[in-house]
Formats: structure tokens, sequence, C-alpha cells
């Protein structure tokens, strides 16, 4: 049979589209007043089009599909359903620690009015008892179209589009490779499963006791105050907010259009609130590369001639009404979470905002330095990090950022390139040679390096969750070394290399779906937590006092 390219390519996209549009048009029209709601999901069904419309001049060719490539999808598909299977989603298999709450949290999404808010009773800094009124906040979106079925049709049935959701949504990502990559391949696909940092490794240095074979240990907490999660551990854990922050990284890694990027960010507030963040300095660098120019054209044209012609290709209806529409919105409303609002003192201080203004500037002036003084190969490497060490110590001495408060500078400075170098740095060494954008992989490496910096709440999850992009990224580069070497035999002993370091990173995976399996069959049972763990914690709930809850939501 044969089929067009071009109609599978907007086919998969217009899916991908409408996967992370649809719980944000749900929270429009189920959250808030309809004068708010209505034009908001006018706006957002509109740029949702416009972005599918932004490819409909993609190439029109043909090719066949066989019976091997129906076995392949076959295949796809099978792993896919096991491997969301084993993540608990849905509770048909144990479920790891971090369920129960989200059991809960999406219980309530299905028995209760939305938005949902409920009175409880809160403790003062003296010790009175006070009644408050407190509403359901947090990234919920994955969770609204499941749970606007489980209003119609029960909640049993609101579990298996839970279940069906997840697994839709990695499809859908998989999808996007394979069209991006022009190639329909099963191996990519466990690469992406048991993807992982050197955790192992990590382990045997810290506490090698604790290194057991396929045990239930629980392998990336070995370092203190960071965690970059696996793949899986992310599917297993935070399952919420994993899938859509796939999608959106397959899509701004694999060729979307500086005219959508922004809209396409903002459709992931709601749902991957942190990975939102973390693909943010992304975003930004294709909205500029991506753009019609040549680097020459700033010494020929000049900087403003340039920055105009890029505003031209930023400039669309949904860069700008659909993201402001969406970003606002979502915005107010995460915002009124109280681990949030009592986090980041970094935004909170003149001082230290000044201080990371200074440092900025202190990296860019290294940068030009090294520009003026012609400072080529190993010394311009060394003098840029000296740089960036210099600053990120003076920042977590000065501004006294999270987890620095016992640790000298230089220790803390140490403790954090360990941990770096096992999760990412080796990976992005072995790598470099074969990636050809290289400004890419630079902002890549040292984001990577200053998200462990950042804590929201009262512990490691923005070090977790944001890291998400940048991590699929890697992953993306690993797949693309691999399939160089198999075709073209590219780069033999750096792919070598790379497998080793696979292997060794694959033992994390391995762990979290041994463990999922065995609890599974010895024992298992979905459990929840309580009403009052959402809503008297910071971390899922808000006082209705804010502004969302006074002027957008439904009384």
């Amino acid at each position: 049979m044969k089929v067009k390219a071009s109609y599978v390519r907007r086919l998969v996209l217009a899916l991908i589209y409408g996967y992370l549009a649809l719980p944000v048009l749900i929270f429009f029209l189920g959250w808030c007043r309809w004068y708010i709601g209505a034009p908001c999901a006018c706006v957002l069904v509109y740029s949702v089009w416009r972005c599918i419309r932004e490819h409909r001049d993609a190439a029109d060719t043909e090719y066949m599909l066989t019976g091997m490539h129906g076995r392949k999808i076959a295949a796809v598909v099978l792993l896919v359903l096991l491997w969301t299977g084993l993540s608990g989603v849905g509770g048909y298999v144990w479920q790891n620690a971090d369920h129960p709450v989200r059991n809960e949290l999406f219980t309530l999404l299905v028995q209760e009015k939305w938005p949902v808010v409920r009175e409880v009773e809160i403790l003062s800094e003296a010790g009175a008892a006070a009644t408050q009124i407190r509403g359901l906040v947090y990234y919920i979106g994955f969770w609204l179209p499941a749970a606007a079925a489980g209003k119609l049709a029960g909640i049993t049935a609101g579990w298996a589009v839970q279940y069906l959701w997840a697994a839709a949504g990695i499809l859908l990502m998989y999808a996007w490779i394979c069209i991006s990559k022009k190639k329909l391949a099963v191996w990519p696909l466990l690469i992406l499963i048991c993807f992982s940092g050197l955790d192992a490794l990590g382990v045997l240095l810290t506490c090698p006791e604790g290194l057991t074979v396929f045990s239930d240990v629980h392998l990336e907490a070995w370092a203190p105050y960071y965690q970059f999660s696996s793949m899986t551990t992310q599917l297993f854990w935070v399952f919420n907010q994993a899938v859509p922050a796939w999608l959106l990284s397959a899509l701004v890694f694999l060729g979307e259009k500086p005219r959508s990027l922004l809209f396409l960010a903002s459709l992931t507030i709601l749902t991957a609130t942190f990975p939102f963040v973390g693909v943010l300095p992304f975003v930004l660098y294709f909205m500029v590369s991506r753009c019609a120019w040549e680097p020459g054209q700033f010494k020929q044209a000049g900087v403003s001639a340039v920055f105009k012609s890029c505003l031209g290709g930023w400039c669309s209806f949904q860069n700008i009404a659909g993201t402001a529409v969406t970003g606002i919105v979502c915005g107010i409303y995460i915002s009124g979470n109280n681990a949030v609002r009592k986090s980041l003192p970094l935004l909170n201080s003149s001082r230290k905002m000044l201080l990371l203004i200074f440092g900025i500037l202190a990296v860019a002036a290294g940068g030009a330095a090294v520009r003026v003084f012609v400072v080529r190969g190993w010394g311009a490497l060394l003098l840029k990090a000296a740089a960036v060490a210099f600053v990120l110590i003076l920042v977590c001495r000065i501004a006294r950022l999270p987890y620095a408060d016992w640790q000298s500078p230089l220790f803390y400075w140490i403790n954090l390139t360990v941990f770096y170098v096992l999760e990412a740095g080796v990976f992005l060494l072995v790598l470099y040679p074969a990636v050809k954008d290289r400004k890419l992989f630079w902002l890549t490496g040292a984001w990577l390096y200053v998200i462990p910096l950042i804590m929201i709440g009262k512990s490691c999850d923005f070090c977790m969750r944001a890291s998400i992009p940048g991590l699929f990224l890697i992953m993306l580069w690993c797949v693309d070394m691999l399939d160089a070497w198999r075709t073209q035999k590219q780069n033999r002993k750096r792919a070598c290399v790379l497998a080793v370091l696979l292997m060794i990173g694959a033992v994390t995976p391995l762990h979290e779906i041994k463990r999922s399996y065995i609890h599974t069959r010895e024992y298992y049972e979905n459990q929840t937590a309580t009403p009052e763990e959402i809503f008297m914690g910071n971390n899922f709930s808000g006082s209705t006092a804010g502004f969302f809850w006074r002027y957008f939501a439904k009384p």
C-alpha cells in the first residue's frame, strides 16, 4: 500500500498538537468562567489549526508500506503498551511511592465539581487553627481528558483512559521521531526505554554496599541533593509530566518552525510545568537558528537587519495570541501553588537578582575576552569553564542557594561536578565530534549544569523534571551516533564506548522495571492518599484568595 509522506506527517502533527492542546481546552471550558474560557478556547483551537497549516508545504513523496513495516509497528505498539502498563499508570500493576497522591488527585478530579476546592483547617505559626478554603493547584493537565471520561462513564473507565492516554502520547512521540528520521525502526525505542545516566557507578562511588544487582534500591538517589531521572524512571514516577514533556521535546528538537515554537511550549505549562521551564532556552535558541539568515549576514547587513528578519519569522497568530492566552491563564493558575510562592528566594531579593545579572555579565565578558584575544582550542575551553565555575561558586556562596548552606563553595562545586559528569558529562564527551550543531551542544551542556542549582519546594523536583528536555536531546544524539555507525560505519570507537555507557546506564531502568514486575507478581493494591494531604500541603494546593480564583475560576 502506498502512503503519502506529507499526509502522514500532517496527521501525526495534528494528533500531537491535539494531544497537547486538549487538556488546556478542557481547563478553559471546565475551570474558567464562561466569558473567560470560551474566547480562550476559540483562540486555542485557531492557534492549533495555524500551527498545523504551517506544514502544508511539506514534500509530497510516496513510500510503500510492506508487511515488514506492519510487523515493526506492531512490535512498537506492543512494547509501548507493556512499558506503560509496567509503569503503574491506570493502576493495573504495583505502583511506586509517588502514585498514591496522584491517584487521590485523579479521584478528586473525577468525583468533585470543577474547579476543585475544599475547606480545611490550617494551623498558623502561633498554633491557632483557622479555616481556609483551598483550591487544587497543580499541573493537572495530563489527567483532565481521563477525568472528563471518568465523569461521563465512571471512574473505572477513567483509569482505562488514563492508561491509554499515556500510551498514546508515547506512540505519537515515537512516530514523530521516525517521521523526522525518515526511518521506521524498533531499536531506537529500546534506547529510549533504557537510556539513563551512570547511576550504578554513582552508587559504587558513594555507597558500594547498597548496590545489589536488580535489588529494590532506587539507584538515582545516589547523589545527595541532585537527581537526573532515566526515561523509564520518569514514566514510572511522574508520567503526568514525562509524556507531555517528551512530545514537546520531540517537536522542538526535530524541526518545529519558529512561528509555532512559543505557542507549542506554552501548551505544557498546565501539564509539565518544570519541563516547560527546562525547554525554554532551547526554544529561544531555535527561534533564532531556524530563521532564514546566514551567519555572514551579521557583518553584511548588520544586527538590526537580521533581527528584523528573525522577527518576521517569529510573529504569528499562534506565537502571539495563542501564547498570551495559554500562558497568562495557565501561568496565573500555576503561580497560585503554595510551593511556588514560598520558593525562589533568588527572585524575591534585589541583591540576589543583581548577583545573577552580574554572573550573566561575567560569563558574557569571558566569552568576549576569548574572541578579543583569539584564544582557541583547549585554551578557549578552559577559559570559558573557569568563568562559568567562578560565577557558579559566587552565586552558590553569596546568594546561598538551596543545599549550599553547610558546604564550602569548592566542595559544593566538586560535588555538583561529579554528579554532572556521571549523569550527562560522559555522554557529551563521547558525542561531541558527532554533533554538528556545536552551539546547541554547548547550550545543552551548560543548561544541564545550571539546572541543579535551582530549587522549587523542599526537594530536587525541579532538577529532576526541568532536565527532561536536555536529557531527551542527549538520547536523540545517542541514537544518531549509533545509527551512523550501523549504516555508514562512522565513529566506530566512539560508538563502541557509547554502547558501553548505555549498557551501564541501563542498569537503572532495569531496576525500575524489575521492581514493578516482582511487586506485582507478589502483591499489589492501588493506594490513595487522603484529601487532607492534597489540600493541606503546599505542593498540590493554594489559597483561593489568589488572582485566578477571584477573577478567572468558576464560582
